[in-house]
């Protein structure tokens, strides 16, 4: 390695090219966390110079370090002709720096200084032909930043800037949607650059001075204060250590960014074409979270205790298919690797098949609500169950030459495991190594043997409090006593009771609006003129109390009804509120209140009754294998 100092003028007046490679991550830097602290240090070191020229205070005009960044050279290709060097480390520091000169050039431009325009060009732009455009920027961003990046670079102001991207507020939203972060960057430090130049000294020490003598502070501070070292690799060096030692070990990169970088490096090792493949292959990942559906991969959601990308999450469910072993979330970038290791491997094919399952983690998240596959995902997705994801996987991933009445019968034994659990209130702690064992055990059975078979054979041989299937006798008791509306998760239990009900003699009618929970016997039935039963004593009448409690929040007494009809009825007399969901609900889930007709109160077995009712359908749904 090759150490050196300089300023931020010395790392850009040079002709060359600071490439960020494709496979690092795009730009991610915030107001809050660097934009902020970074103007505070440029500013600070300007107002030293000013107070320094323009009062009795004499500042210390020490160099100011701004940090560090780690180069590697490549060579010149066949068409470039400027010495290009690759950002192995820096790349957010660096390219924060050229869109501050940007916005400065832009800034000076308005006020006509000549000297901070010709600087700022010098420092923002290489003298190359124009028959190679790239080249004639100093920062060329990884693929994912380039088209905001140039549209930056020529706006030339940050009128243009907003017309090319204008603030979009979506319906019912208070905050308007977030603009590219490269954009945002040049709109926080053009105001930052404005307000230093153009305000009157906050402090009262500084005297009246002209945007000129404080431009010119401000360009004495980039050219001799501001300090970046540079660290030049040599030959010898491993970029790829190198990366990791500076970002993996203490700084926040995700284990998908350094997956990204392992795996191009290896494919830039072996002489493959790496934009060709990151365009096919990976770009789609790379995709800020900002950007609507397409940035998918960049969303976070909760694993354990910890909140995480999809792209980790679904790299961490890829590689549990792939090897059917408990991968440690926190190791997954080192699993990644070890897997990736054990035996010789073909970049290319390896990042297609990646492809494959990743387009198949996402139809986890949009499902088709009108196939089977699409219902059990919709379903999964309220249970609240990851754990199933590597399974699935290697289901829907692997040439198993299932036909789709057994990959039907397999989600049906699947999704009846799961809901039957959670009504018997059976602990859901050990399914990662349930579901594990499965994964091992169809692996072993191979592509063409019999997986539906398997898989049933295996769920019903678990006998324990953590692992087993419940049976119909189980499962009827704890259907018609348990606690559903806090078992409900969302609703799901009653929308697969209503989505069941649905016939080809009924009309396909759309439910356009939300749906809710409503107890049929309120839950504040003891003020709402639901009166107990004669009662000879206090006693009984305890007794009755008691009664009444216990099947309140039983599945008999819930259903579903939108929020206007639910405000209607809630807290009614029985009568009235029977005649309304009669009248008025289109769900087949209500047309049990249709009948019979003198139906005139709602006690503690009209609950049961109904209950009973809805688990000869719940069988059907979640059927229990005969023996």
């Amino acid at each position: 390695m090759k150490p050196e100092s300089m300023t931020v003028f010395q790392v850009f007046e040079r002709q060359q090219r600071y490439i960020v490679p494709l496979f690092q991550r795009p730009y991610v830097w915030n107001q809050v966390d660097q934009w902020a602290p970074l103007w505070e240090d440029i500013s600070t070191k300007a107002r030293d110079v000013l107070l320094s020229r323009y009062t009795t205070i004499r500042k210390d005009l020490n160099k100011h370090f701004l940090g560090a960044i780690v180069l590697n050279q490549v060579d010149i290709l066949g068409g470039l002709q400027l010495w290009s060097k690759v950002l192995i480390d820096g790349q957010q520091r660096l390219t924060t720096l050229q869109i501050i000169l940007i916005a400065l050039r832009d800034y000076a431009i308005t006020v006509q200084h000549q000297q901070a325009i010709t600087m700022c060009k010098h420092l923002t732009e290489n003298a190359v032909s124009v028959s190679v455009n790239e080249e004639k920027y100093k920062i060329w961003p990884t693929n994912a930043d380039r088209e905001v990046f140039e549209k930056v670079y020529q706006s030339g102001s940050m009128e243009k800037l907003g017309q090319e991207f204008p603030v979009v507020y979506k319906p019912r939203r208070r905050y308007p949607e977030e603009r590219p972060r490269l954009c945002e960057c040049y709109f926080f430090f053009y105001k930052a650059i404005k307000s230093f130049l153009e305000d009157d000294d906050p402090d009262g020490i500084l005297p009246v001075l002209t945007v000129d003598q404080r431009m010119d502070a401000l360009l004495e501070a980039f050219r001799n204060y501001l300090e970046i070292v540079t660290i030049d690799l040599d030959k010898q060096d491993n970029p790829q250590v190198i990366f990791e030692t500076l970002n993996y070990r203490g700084t926040p990169l995700t284990p998908s960014d350094l997956i990204r970088n392992f795996v191009f490096l290896r494919a830039g090792g072996n002489g493959k074409p790496l934009n060709d493949l990151h365009q096919k292959y990976w770009l789609d990942y790379d995709r800020p979270a900002s950007n609507g559906n397409a940035g998918f991969w960049k969303q976070t959601e909760g694993k354990g205790r910890h909140t995480r990308q999809r792209m980790d999450l679904f790299i961490y469910h890829y590689l549990t298919s792939q090897t059917a072993t408990d991968v440690s979330i926190p190791r997954i970038y080192q699993e990644f690797k070890d897997w990736w290791d054990e035996q010789p491997r073909d970049v290319e094919t390896e990042l297609a098949r990646l492809q494959k399952y990743s387009h198949i983690f996402l139809s986890f998240y949009s499902q088709d609500a009108t196939t089977r596959q699409g219902v059990f995902l919709k379903r999964l997705r309220m249970l609240q169950n990851t754990t199933v994801y590597p399974l699935l996987l290697f289901l829907f991933g692997e040439d198993h030459q299932l036909s789709s009445a057994e990959m039907n019968s397999i989600l049906v034994d699947l999704e009846s495991y799961l809901v039957r659990r959670m009504v018997c209130t059976l602990p859901a702690r050990a399914y990662n190594v349930t579901f594990l064992s499965l994964l091992e055990e169809l692996r072993k059975e191979g592509s063409k043997g019999n997986l539906q078979g398997v898989l049933r054979e295996t769920l019903l041989q678990h006998s324990s409090e953590s692992n087993r299937w419940p049976n119909d006798e189980e499962f009827k008791a704890s259907w018609l006593s348990k606690d559903a509306y806090r078992l409900m998760r969302g609703g799901m239990l009653l929308e697969a009771l209503e989505t069941y009900l649905i016939t080809p003699k009924q009309e396909n009618v759309q439910i356009n609006a939300a749906l809710t929970i409503e107890h049929v016997l309120p839950q504040g039935w003891d003020e709402n003129n639901w009166p107990l039963p004669s009662i000879q004593s206090e006693e009984s009448r305890d007794m009755l109390v008691v009664k009444r409690n216990a099947v309140l929040q039983t599945i008999g007494n819930l259903t579903l009804l939108t929020q206007p009809l639910n405000s209607a009825v809630s807290n009614g007399p029985f009568k009235q509120k029977r005649e309304a969901i009669a009248g008025q609900s289109q769900l087949r889930l209500n047309s049990y209140f249709q009948k019979p007709r003198d139906m005139v109160e709602w006690n503690e077995q009209d609950i049961v009754n109904r209950a009973s009712h809805l688990f000869e359908i719940a069988c059907k749904i979640w059927p229990f294998p005969k023996k």
